[in-house]
């Protein structure tokens, strides 16, 4: 589900600028995974995610919810609501490129804080719409995630991505089910 709410994001956005600056290629590009450490692409935005966070205050205090399936008293654990922080990255030959581009993101975001199947019907299914916040952060934060990244920095812009639903699909008792089998050793005896 994140890797489909940071594609819906990167076509969104690269369909928004290409209208609005009158390019034909992308600009909004995924980083190689495979270079260590991290290089952003040149003449691109790359959206990365730095944090993972799980909304605790809408969790049901309760961690098991009691449930009958095919006839079998169970429970399932409630749904997790995960908040992202996604930074996009600019790196432009061209400075004030890249700060225009940035500009262009945060424009598109603060015209879609919410993002729902009106704004994108291409939404992941499990989720039913994300609120977008621009993220503030601190010097000695942005320093800190440049330093975990390994790398100088960049002009960049935060946004925390609110509501990613992880439900439980399988009850306790399914799952408890896998383990139990049988094993008739004499089938193995020589």
């Amino acid at each position: 589900m994140i890797h489909e709410t940071l594609l819906l994001f990167r076509d969104k956005l690269n369909h928004y600028i290409k209208l609005k600056a009158g390019l034909s290629d992308d600009v909004v590009e995924f980083v190689d995974g495979s270079i260590d450490p991290i290089r952003f692409p040149l003449n691109r935005i790359a959206p990365i995610v730095v944090n993972i966070q799980e909304e605790r205050t809408l969790r049901p205090g309760d961690y098991y919810k009691p449930v009958e399936r095919n006839g079998l008293q169970t429970e399932i654990a409630p749904p997790i609501r995960i908040k992202l922080l996604v930074l996009f990255v600019a790196r432009f030959k061209d400075y004030a490129q890249g700060l225009r581009f940035l500009s262009l993101i945060i424009r598109f975001f603060q015209a879609n804080r919410v993002i729902d199947r009106d704004v994108a019907p291409d939404l992941p299914e499990e989720v039913d719409r994300l609120f977008i916040e621009l993220m503030s952060m601190p010097v000695n934060e942005q320093n800190d995630i440049w330093n975990a990244l390994r790398t100088y920095y960049l002009p960049s812009v935060a946004y925390r991505v609110n509501l990613l639903v992880y439900k439980d699909g399988e009850t306790l008792a399914e799952l408890n089910k896998l383990g139990e089998f049988a094993v008739d050793l004499k089938k193995y005896e020589n």
